[in-house]
């Protein structure tokens, strides 16, 4: 199973980390591109949906989301803030928790759509995702 996820979990990293380098740009545009939550809605889900059965399917989502996430918040600690980790415990910690609960379901919910695909769950997957613009209103 780790020979058939590595190039999905190599895409995956390089993205969190390109997102994580947005993050440390001046522009409003690259910040809110790189704090949106589609993507770690859709990480979990597309690697659970590569999955067996639904506990290999959470065990990985929640795995490769915790290491998105790493590679999101440790590109910017270490080109920017010099090593300084004040933004991954003041801002990332609460993440990794939320992601505890997210990466899981997500991932088990994407090894279920495997075995029984009804298009809407990824559609309502996508949903949430774009349910964002207005939850921050």
């Amino acid at each position: 199973m780790v020979r058939r996820l590595l190039p999905d979990a190599t895409v995956a990293v390089a993205l969190a980390a390109a997102l994580g380098y947005l993050l440390t740009m001046p522009s409003a545009a690259a910040f809110w591109t790189s704090n949106v939550s589609l993507t770690w809605l859709l990480l979990p889900f597309w690697f659970g949906w590569r999955a067996r059965d639904a506990k290999a399917g959470a065990l990985t989502g929640l795995g490769m989301t915790w290491l998105c996430l790493a590679a999101y918040y440790v590109l910017p600690v270490l080109l920017i803030q010099g090593g300084n980790t004040d933004l991954v415990t003041r801002y990332g910690s609460r993440y990794f928790i939320l992601c505890a609960v997210s990466g899981p379901v997500l991932g088990a919910l994407g090894a279920w759509w495997q075995r029984h695909p009804i298009y809407l769950i990824p559609l309502g997957v996508a949903g949430l995702g774009l349910a964002e613009r207005w939850a921050w209103q």
